[in-house]
């Protein structure tokens, strides 16, 4: 969706809008699908460039990076951002507002004289999605040796020891001396 800047008079405008934002990839490739993107933002002309302050909600789907499965997540954020048309400032403007420091100001970016909505509501959604992706905080995961999921059903490889562990089940086993019994470690408790 596109909204053209050049309309914008010296008072701003309020915008109140569902946004359709394509699917994209992140995260080693997976493909995040955001639905029902409302988008309440505030428009205005400054010093700086055009000010876009508002703040938007998404349902975005994502795989889990435990058991792998699909599953929603609802999103909502605030933003502020700074819209600079291309041309518009001069090297040393930009340069300055590079070493203010990332949270003194967010420049985005604008070719020509539209601004695509999506885009900008794209980047805001990438920010925000987690670094590490669960489906539920409780996650168990597929099982390692036979790839089932855990959260669905209990695994018949159990009490298996991963073949990368054996040599420390191989210590327990000792530490554990005769039949399993738990003995004092060396030096008393």
């Amino acid at each position: 969706m596109l909204f053209d800047i050049s309309e914008l008079g010296p008072a701003g405008v309020s915008l109140d809008l569902r946004v359709d934002v394509p699917a994209f990839e992140w995260a080693g490739g997976q493909r995040v699908e955001a639905r029902n993107v409302c988008l309440q933002a505030r428009l205005a002309p400054t010093r700086r460039g055009i000010e876009a302050k508002g703040e938007y909600a998404a349902l975005v789907r994502l795989h889990c990076s435990r058991c792998l499965e699909a599953f929603e997540q609802a999103l909502e954020g605030h933003f502020r951002l700074f819209l600079r048309p291309e041309g518009e400032a001069d090297a040393e403007e930009r340069a300055s507002e590079r070493n203010a420091g990332e949270s003194d100001v967010d420049l985005f970016p604008v070719v020509g004289q539209k601004v695509d909505l999506a885009a900008l509501l794209r980047e805001q959604i990438d920010l925000a999605l987690p670094v590490k992706v669960l489906c539920d905080d409780d996650c168990r995961g597929l099982c390692a040796s036979c790839g089932m999921n855990l959260n669905q059903a209990t695994c018949r490889c159990g009490d298996a020891v991963d073949g990368r562990l054996s040599a420390l089940a191989e210590v327990a086993r000792k530490w554990n001396g005769n039949g399993g019994e738990e003995q004092d470690p060396p030096g008393g408790k």
